[in-house]
């Protein structure tokens, strides 16, 4: 009888005090919630510019779903999740911290890219500290997936027209068509063909990408059937997109071009995307499992917290939040402050340098090339002649490079896309200033005259022909208060037949060129 007195009294024991764990899950979601909200605040041009991105580019149009299939993919693990209590993992507190870092360093550089992959890091990182390492791991794929909101892939564009020109050439020779080929330009002769940034398929790749993780993730259990469709979704748009081009240039063969403007249109348009899907799918539908378990991975039920680490769990998850946004705020808190003792954006004269003879400054002339870098303060535009050869001298000058007036930006041309085309790139070999040099190289033609031009930049008061050590180089200044001003470089001749005749006037040229670093310092120093 005493052991019956004894377990009712046990059986009477009031249970541990503390919220259950549906309430704790509430609690730790609205604190989730509200916490990204202020991420999303506290970072609102980055996200604004996403947004902007999304709606001028028809490329990144699908990024509207992404929001929607990762909050469905988190919906699809609830049954898991419910398993979970969320655990808050101050540990997680650097991962923030880096990813708040980077975002910095992306501001300085006025790096779109690095600012909103930087962002998507820490909404992962803010949910592994307030959320715990258990539950975040239930969603890694959702919170992977967040980063396809990013609008990234536009440095690929030229690497894909020239991919594309050589499918293109090879497919015209193999079935016997006549073919000339320079760099991007196809003709036949029936007429001429530019593979242009828009028929790069660029579009087509990102799209074809970001459902190849989506369908691998719901399709497939094993790695190595993810890795393979996922590499199919790369290959397969690239390759495809060379077999488009093709199909339009014999169109326009068979109907002496009296089709081709239309189906060009028609075929890269949506209709061709969701073909080339289909078959995707049905391919990789051949090497799924037999027996696919749609249901998800468990988890093991979390262990119950004691009655102390239930009662104060709550205000630990709001306290983590709290300290979360702190540090992820303390970087556009410093981004602020840099912006605020840049100096004023002001408009400078400058004076086309004098070179040594034989070269002598002449007219531009008319041929109405002139480089787009937008929010420049100040540019020259200056030709050269020696010995019946010209030489045309560009230089734009930032005095301060902000926001969308950078020497480094996908928005600056060199090539307007109408009169004068791109056919190719590369870099370059040169002496500036007495000192051997990598340069940028671009070749353009324009109705028959190909024109070679190299170009540099100088920021921070040191000449770099690397863009991404050109950003380096801005992060530097404006962090330990250097040189901020910045230009770009750029010469260019023309040639009739061979590009290796342009090559040799520049450097000729080159060697006669006046000091222009010297030149950029003091203008920086007025």
């Amino acid at each position: 009888m005493t052991t019956i007195r004894s377990m009712n009294r046990v059986s009477r024991d009031p249970p541990p005090s503390g919220p259950a764990p549906g309430q704790q899950w509430r609690v730790a979601g609205t604190t989730v919630a509200l916490a990204l909200f202020g991420l999303v605040a506290l970072f609102w041009s980055t996200v604004e510019a996403a947004f902007q991105t999304w709606g001028s580019s028809a490329t990144f149009s699908h990024c509207y779903l992404i929001l929607p299939v990762s909050a469905y993919l988190i919906w699809r693990r609830s049954g898991v999740l419910a398993n979970l209590s969320p655990k808050p993992s101050p540990w997680a507190f650097p991962f923030l911290a880096v990813a708040a870092l980077f975002w910095l360093l992306g501001h300085v550089a006025g790096v779109l890219l690095v600012q909103e992959l930087a962002f998507v890091a820490m909404i992962q990182a803010l949910c592994l500290t307030v959320l715990g390492w258990r539950v975040v791991r239930a969603m890694a794929f959702p919170l992977f997936y967040l980063y396809f909101l990013v609008p990234f892939g536009d440095v690929l564009v030229p690497y894909l027209q020239d991919f594309t020109a050589a499918v293109l050439t090879w497919l015209l020779r193999f079935f016997g068509i006549p073919v000339f080929t320079d760099g991007t330009l196809i003709s036949i002769p029936t007429g001429n063909f530019e593979v242009a940034e828009v028929c790069a398929g660029l579009r087509f790749l990102i799209a074809s990408v970001a459902f190849g993780f989506l369908f691998a993730n719901l399709v497939y259990r094993s790695w190595p059937r993810r890795v393979l469709f996922i590499a199919m979704s790369v290959t397969v748009p690239v390759l495809a997109n060379g077999l488009r081009a093709f199909g339009i240039v014999m169109i326009a063969y068979w109907t002496d071009n009296r089709l081709a403007a239309g189906i060009d249109h028609i075929v890269y348009g949506w209709l061709f995307f969701s073909a080339v899907t289909l078959v995707l799918v049905l391919v990789g539908m051949t090497f799924r499992e037999k027996e696919l378990d749609a249901d998800l991975p468990t988890a093991a039920p979390a262990p119950a917290p004691s009655a102390g680490e239930a009662a104060s769990a709550p205000a630990i998850i709001v306290a983590t939040s709290v300290c979360a946004l702190l540090v992820a705020g303390s970087a556009p808190a410093y981004s602020a402050y840099i912006e605020a003792r840049a100096p004023d954006a002001a408009q400078v004269s400058l004076l086309a340098p004098e070179v040594r003879p034989p070269w002598r400054p002449i007219a531009t002339g008319d041929d109405r090339w002139r480089p787009r870098f937008p929010g420049h303060d100040g540019e020259i535009l200056q030709s050269y002649a020696a010995g019946g050869r010209t030489v045309r001298l560009y230089v734009a000058y930032y005095g301060h490079q902000r926001q969308g007036a950078e020497v480094v930006n996908y928005a600056n041309r060199f090539a307007d896309g109408e009169r004068w085309v791109r056919a190719g790139g590369g870099r370059a070999e040169a002496i500036i200033e007495g000192k051997p040099m990598t340069l940028l190289r671009t070749r353009m033609l324009s109705r028959g005259t190909g024109r070679v031009l190299w170009h540099w930049y100088w920021v921070g008061g040191e000449f770099t022909a690397s863009p991404y050590v050109a950003k380096l180089l801005e992060i530097k200044a404006k962090l330990l208060r250097g040189t901020e001003a910045a230009a770009v470089i750029a010469v260019a001749a023309d040639y009739d037949i061979a590009p290796a005749q342009a090559v040799a006037t520049l450097h000729r040229f080159l060697e006669s060129a006046p000091a222009i670093r010297s030149a950029l310092e003091s203008t920086a120093a007025d």
